[in-house]
């Protein structure tokens, strides 16, 4: 991986997004799957909070150097989460990776993976002075672009995404459902690409 690929404004507004959702379910513990270079770790540990990480790179210091399919953990953890790592399993080991989020999650999981869609996103905010937003809108009309699934799956690339091979959201919540998930929210990032869903076991 190559180190500060991530310092992009469509990957920091995710990022921030990532940490205002962990923060808006006051939760203190957190286990992040694959949280590679650390930007949420670092911030929401200055807050306070209780955040460990999974990862199979060892420079990254992961409190548990292993996949989530080996991960063993004493204590349950209040939120488990992973954003963009996911789509990097096949989809049914998508769906057995939520099963053993969820066995490990107290409350909340809480992840966001690639929807590939197109359209657009208008946003008009008005100001009063520093950090005085009088007015806030936003409209969003995005569809899936319906693209074959991509074929770099096994080099380390994405084995699915939302809107491509025939996934849709109707789809992907309704698998998410039958493995015992129930969806809280469920959302788009500033980034599109980036979606999100917050769940808790039924």
């Amino acid at each position: 991986m190559l180190l500060g690929k991530f310092v992009h404004p469509n990957f920091a507004e995710s990022y921030l997004l990532q940490m205002k959702t962990i923060h808006s379910l006051k939760c203190k513990s957190v286990l992040e799957i694959g949280a590679g270079e650390g930007f949420v770790l670092r911030n929401l540990s200055t807050l306070g909070y209780k955040y460990h990480t999974v990862d199979i790179i060892k420079k990254f210091k992961p409190n548990y150097f292993c996949s989530l399919k080996d991960l063993k953990v004493k204590d349950k953890y209040e939120i488990v989460c992973a954003f963009q790592i996911l789509e990097h399993l096949p989809y049914e080991d998508f769906l057995i990776g939520l099963k053993k989020m969820a066995s490990i999650a107290r409350k909340y999981i809480v992840i966001s993976v690639p929807y590939n869609c197109k359209g657009t996103r208008i946003e008009k905010t008005v100001w009063k002075g520093q950090f005085k937003k009088t007015y806030q809108e936003v409209k969003e009309n995005y569809v899936p672009t319906n693209l074959p699934d991509r074929k770099d799956g096994p080099n380390g690339g994405h084995y699915w995404e939302i809107g491509r091979g025939g996934r849709t959201l109707t789809s992907i919540k309704k698998d998410i459902e039958k493995i015992g998930l129930s969806i809280i929210k469920e959302f788009h990032s500033p980034n599109p690409f980036h979606y999100f869903y917050i769940m808790r076991s039924k």
